[in-house]
């Protein structure tokens, strides 16, 4: 068979590929290759059982001297970013070219050994395919490989699985080329999260699932640090009503109740808390005895001189204090401070997973989001009835 088109053999290629080696994803015609001006990898793979072992696939739907010498060239060019290359020319053609060439035929695969370059033979039906001639591993760059590493992680990422600790580096600009699948990690943990809290509603009975919203919203992904939210209202509501807000920077993953973000919500605050006072030294006493890393910490924000339409904010703290120590003696003192303060910022923390915890490094950190919003049900239900 003859193929009119060299995308008619891309499937082929890929299907084989997989079957070869039964760990390998394939992506086709979407991996860019930067050293080429415009020009995409026709069919790579990767297997990451294998150290995240690359290949790439150049086809050829004839073999025309100048077609086939291209080939190789662009063949070549893979190696200096993945782990071996091939060149794929149909199985009609090549028998054919035997036939009538095959001196030509010779000088060809001479060429490609040479090289270290592999050669496919793709035939009308995958099953068919043959590797007429292995690729070689040669010296490769590593900032091009990592280039397309990144794109191929990213393409073949279906689901949440943890966070590497390269991605961390991100935040600190040491990671620049890992954007992409940095911020499909985090969507798709977003995702996990609201899957979770509504497969699992009875451990949640603060938070009402009909109007749950958790979003990574269009300002959340940033440079210094991202940030979730998980609320019963949009973010254009935030700074109203209580709410959870997800971190992950350069330290790992944190998580936190804001309870006050503007003056509403701050009087709000102050009254409940008068109002009953012993209860909500219980809940936060509670947290400590699941983990005495959870705080309570108010900052206050202070706008920029010189910008009174849309002031940049800065951030000071006011107190900081571990969950289980406040008594009434010293709440009324934060009360009091707090009635004095126009734009105070109030949060329960949770205890951070920091880069150190292998729990981050796999699925085990959408638990543990998912139980931190869980343990401050009660403070949430708290502000909220």
């Amino acid at each position: 068979m003859s193929f009119a088109e060299e995308s008619e053999m891309y499937d082929r290629i890929a299907r084989f590929l997989e079957h070869r080696f039964p760990d390998c994803e394939t992506v086709m015609n979407k991996i860019r290759f930067d050293m080429l001006k415009g020009w995409k990898i026709d069919v790579a793979g990767i297997i990451h059982k294998e150290s995240n072992y690359i290949i790439a696939v150049e086809a050829k739907n004839d073999l025309s001297p100048e077609n086939v010498l291209q080939g190789i060239s662009q063949a070549e060019m893979y190696q200096k970013a993945c782990n071996e290359a091939l060149i794929a020319l149909p199985a009609y053609n090549i028998e054919d070219f035997k036939k009538t060439s095959r001196d030509d035929w010779e000088r060809i695969t001479d060429l490609c050994k040479l090289k270290g370059i592999g050669i496919i033979s793709v035939a009308e039906q995958w099953e068919d395919c043959r590797v007429l001639h292995e690729a070689m591993r040669v010296q490769r760059y590593n900032d091009l490989y990592d280039d397309i590493l990144n794109q191929l992680e990213y393409e073949t990422l279906k689901s949440f699985g943890g966070f590497e600790e390269l991605d961390f580096d991100y935040f600190i600009g040491r990671a620049d080329q890992r954007e992409s699948l940095l911020k499909k990690k985090i969507e798709l943990l977003v995702k996990e999260i609201k899957s979770e809290m509504l497969a699992n509603p009875r451990d949640f009975p603060a938070v009402d699932p009909k109007k749950l919203v958790i979003s990574l919203p269009s300002t959340g992904f940033r440079k210094g640090g991202c940030w979730f939210f998980a609320s019963e209202v949009e973010k254009e509501k935030l700074a109203y009503f209580p709410h959870f807000t997800f971190h992950v920077d350069n330290d790992g993953v944190s998580c936190a109740l804001n309870l006050g973000e503007s003056a509403k919500t701050t009087k709000t605050l102050i009254a409940k808390t008068k109002k009953d006072t012993q209860q909500f030294l219980e809940i936060l006493r509670k947290l400590s005895k699941i983990d005495e890393n959870y705080m309570l910490k108010i900052w206050e924000q202070i706008p920029e001189k010189g910008k009174p339409r849309r002031p940049q904010w800065s951030w000071h703290t006011i107190c900081s204090f571990n969950a289980g120590y406040l008594d009434k003696d010293t709440f009324k003192v934060v009360l009091e401070l707090l009635a004095k303060k126009k734009y105070p910022i109030i949060r329960i923390l949770c205890p951070q997973v920091g880069r150190g915890d292998s729990r981050l490094y796999s699925r085990e950190i959408v638990n543990i989001c998912t139980t931190w919003v869980k343990e401050l049900q009660d403070a949430y239900s708290f502000f909220t009835d």
